[in-house]
């Protein structure tokens, strides 16, 4: 950590003034340095509790946003495969404790249950699969209750990564296919149960990397077997190529946030969410589609919860970056470039 970022985590105190990162934000984790939280634009938190927005509402003042994703007693919410019904009192106990600005689910997964492979990032199906009725239909229904749930808030639904059938048991089928995701976010936001998408720049790149309708391998998404998983290990690193194309399908004029993680790749050639630190692909990426959005001032939120010091250093290479591409579309610089 330089004297700069020393500088910053030490002053940091409730009697301090500080400057908020602007537009910058950070996924809640309790592994984190709590100062963190109360330099970022705004802290997403996943366990909706109530406990849990209690705590973030102690340590920051930062705006909070809800990201549906863990229970109170840590299991997943999948709002594709079941009803939110039943956990509707813990949802709106946290609502009213956070008035979040945005509430946001997932695009899937495609299965009724999953167990989550921690050694490569996976989420591996474990019950019976979805067909797209049964997605699309669990996921209005629940659109719809949570537009009634939380009147103050916009709603936002992210897109999700694909990994291989073989790898995954299924539980990404379907959902990374752009047709399948635009027709239906563009179908919500017309009826008015949803305000936007969330771009997930990680599950962009690597729905790019391992699809074979953006990757160029022009497989059937279902037969992605032994023989896929061997064409894909044989190519190289650089994915970029393909993230564009992911890019150029996408619903983009439907971005209200967006998240950023580093990826990364397991020795059989699939890239994985590993949610470690960003690198060059990550901001090459993330460059594109702010490049594609222009002028939007789109929050974006950090998911790292590694290690504080890298946390911040990232925080830092964001707003530099913010500050470069603003200046970019002033006519000040020319630093878009090295972005994208």
């Amino acid at each position: 950590m330089n004297q700069k970022q020393i500088g910053i985590f030490s002053r940091i105190k409730k009697s301090d003034q500080f400057d908020r990162y602007d537009q910058v934000g950070l996924s809640a984790h309790r592994d984190l340095n709590p100062k963190l939280f109360r330099l970022a634009h705004h802290v997403e938190v996943k366990k909706i509790t109530e406990e849990e927005v209690l705590y973030y509402r102690r340590i920051t003042d930062s705006p909070l946003y809800f990201h549906l994703q863990y229970t109170g007693d840590n299991r997943y919410y999948l709002p594709s495969a079941m009803s939110l019904k039943p956990f509707l009192k813990d949802i709106e106990k946290a609502y009213h404790s956070g008035q979040p600005e945005y509430v946001s689910i997932h695009f899937g997964p495609a299965s009724r249950s999953i167990t989550l492979d921690s050694n490569n990032y996976i989420a591996v199906a474990d019950g019976p699969l979805l067909n797209k009725k049964e997605l699309v239909s669990n996921l209005t229904e629940n659109l719809e209750l949570l537009k009634e749930t939380f009147p103050g808030s916009k709603l936002l639904v992210e897109n999700l990564e694909f990994v291989p059938e073989i790898i995954s048991g299924g539980s990404y089928r379907y959902i990374q296919e752009a047709n399948f995701f635009s027709e239906y976010v563009m179908k919500w936001k017309e009826t008015g149960i949803l305000d936007g998408i969330i771009f997930d720049v990680a599950h962009g790149l690597i729905a790019a990397a391992n699809h074979p309708l953006y990757n160029g391998l022009l497989a059937d998404p279902l037969e992605t077997g032994p023989d896929y998983i061997e064409k894909l290990r044989r190519r190289s690193e650089d994915i970029i190529q393909y993230f564009t194309a992911y890019l150029s399908s996408m619903p983009i004029q439907l971005v209200k946030e967006i998240h950023v993680s580093g990826i990364s790749r397991l020795s059989e050639g699939v890239w994985v969410d590993a949610h470690i630190e960003i690198g060059p692909r990550e901001m090459s990426a993330l460059g594109k589609l702010l490049n594609m959005l222009g002028e939007r001032n789109i929050p974006i939120t950090l998911e790292y919860y590694r290690s504080s010091q890298k946390a911040l250093e990232q925080l830092e290479m964001l707003h530099t970056m913010l500050m470069a591409i603003t200046k970019d579309h002033q006519g000040d610089s020319p630093c878009l470039k090295k972005y994208s």
